[in-house]
């Protein structure tokens, strides 16, 4: 639920891995959500990254994203990989904090834009197994399975049948 609407339902396997919006993949999966738009086979987002959406395809998955809005899900564990130098079609991003957790780092970075760091810009927090230093700069790339790609929820859409709706009295909203 949110804001009193029910967002979606669905058994937890289901809401995991095909969240119906973006503040259902924060929610349920602490995931960092991005919008994008989906062109021709690529994903656009970020400040125009380009993405092949097969990249993120499971093996023998022939559902695609349709052209339009969609959002990108990316899960704190198995949706990032970082390396020391930007790799083709990864993305360069800086380091804004780090934290111990266990035998883990917990990172939260932040997508630079041409090379300039800007606190506008998306952050995200991952797991990794390396200490990056907070300040370092870092080539992020998406990977499935923790990044996955889904169709926007249509904007005004009407609460899903079920749904709670605001206490009215004589046919107004309290």
């Amino acid at each position: 639920m949110q804001d009193g609407r029910l967002i979606q339902t669905g058994t937890v396997h289901a809401v995991w891995n095909a969240p119906a919006h973006p503040f259902v993949a924060e929610f349920v999966a602490g995931a960092a959500t991005f919008s994008a738009v989906s062109e021709n086979g690529v994903i656009v987002l970020a400040d125009d990254w380009r993405l092949p959406a097969a990249h993120f395809s499971a093996p023998g998955d022939v559902a695609t994203v349709p052209d339009g809005p969609c959002f990108v899900v990316v899960r704190q564990i198995d949706g990032v990989v970082l390396r020391e130098h930007p790799d083709p079609g990864s993305r360069e991003a800086i380091v804004v904090d780090a934290e111990p957790r266990g035998s883990t780092w917990s990172l939260r970075v932040r997508l630079l834009v041409d090379g300039r760091d800007n606190p506008g810009q998306p952050e995200l927090t991952v797991s990794s197994a390396t200490a990056w230093l907070p300040g370092l700069r870092l080539g992020l790339s998406l990977r499935a399975p923790g990044t996955t790609i889904h169709p926007a929820p249509p904007l005004n859409a009407a609460p899903a049948p079920g749904a709670m709706r605001p206490p009215t009295r004589r046919g107004r909203p309290t």
